[in-house]
């Protein structure tokens, strides 16, 4: 099956421009610079100014169970350094809110 599809994969279209262009880049060295130098590059500046970190996240939760655990719950996350600003919101308050302070909505 193997040596079928290997043999299938020669004979096709795409194998013959596959070495075509392999022939050309390995020719050509400013293509080969074209295509390995600015990736590099790229990813090298655009990986260092990536800060996967989250800072001062304003918050507005509704709970609607109103338990314990729920409770809990927010009272931890309120005392992560991540969020600077928990706040509570009823479910008639949620249509005067403005939308535009709380960066995240919990429900």
């Amino acid at each position: 099956m193997t040596f079928n599809l290997l043999n299938g994969l020669r004979a096709s279209r795409l194998w013959v421009l596959t070495v075509k262009e392999s022939k050309e880049i390995l020719r050509n060295k400013y293509l080969l610079f074209l295509i390995t130098i600015p990736p590099v590059v790229q990813l090298l500046i655009l990986g260092a100014s990536l800060d996967p970190q989250v800072r001062n996240t304003s918050v507005l939760y509704v709970d609607h169970s109103q338990s314990q655990s729920s409770r809990e719950l927010i009272d931890q996350l309120a005392g992560a350094i991540v969020f600077k600003d928990i706040k509570a919101a009823r479910d008639e308050a949620l249509s005067k809110v403005n939308w535009s302070k709380a960066k995240s909505i919990w429900a």
